[in-house]
């Protein structure tokens, strides 16, 4: 007598290997966010250090400027902030971010070795794709969820009086005003590192 595999035992099998891909798939991404999430923090802590040791190295001295070199369509550029002022609030420190966050901004998008860790990105909407890990526009959350996509990078400022991109991710650390970057996560949530005014 002939055995074989009735419709029912086939179904089952099926089922279950439907399962079990489902399950996998899920976990697989689940993963693939984990990892870029790392990288993504990673990036964000690499920005962070670069600004404390340029800022920490350069302005040593109340009238030094800090000046940030770097190679844009095969061509030296610099970029200059000054490193204190007596304007503005908080005894010069929102003018001094205030200048210094662009400069930075600029010098990060300017990197091509600098790229966004989560692939098919795209600019502004468009079927091009971007490969650059800075983008869209921080000073305020509701301009970075408009114009941030996973894995871009934005640098800002802000201060005790005015912390609209962090939150509060900033404030009570010791420091009046500071330069803001901000990362956009895998699942849109922000990560958040400051560099204070403290030279």
């Amino acid at each position: 007598m002939n055995k074989a595999f009735t419709l029912i035992e086939l179904l089952v099998v099926v089922a279950i290997i439907g399962i079990l891909a489902t399950v996998g798939v899920v976990a697989y991404k689940k993963y693939i966010s984990i990892a870029q999430t790392a990288a993504i923090k990673s990036q964000n802590n690499e920005i962070y250090k670069f600004i404390k040791l340029e800022t920490s190295t350069q302005c040593l001295k109340y009238s030094d400027q800090l000046k940030l070199k770097f190679k844009q369509n095969n061509r030296d550029k610099t970029l200059t902030a000054s490193c204190n002022s007596t304007h503005n609030m908080y005894q010069g420190a929102w003018a001094v971010v205030s200048r210094m966050a662009p400069a930075f901004k600029r010098y990060f998008a300017a990197k091509s070795d600098f790229r966004n860790v989560i692939k098919g990105q795209t600019y502004y909407g468009g079927n091009v794709p971007n490969p650059y890990a800075m983008g869209g526009s921080c000073p305020n959350r509701a301009s970075a969820d408009i114009t941030m996509k996973p894995g871009n990078h934005c640098i800002s400022y802000e201060s005790v009086g005015s912390h609209n991109m962090s939150k509060n991710a900033c404030m009570n650390k010791g420091y009046d005003a500071w330069v803001v970057i901000g990362s956009m996560l895998p699942d849109k949530n922000y990560y958040f590192s400051c560099v204070g005014k403290t030279w």
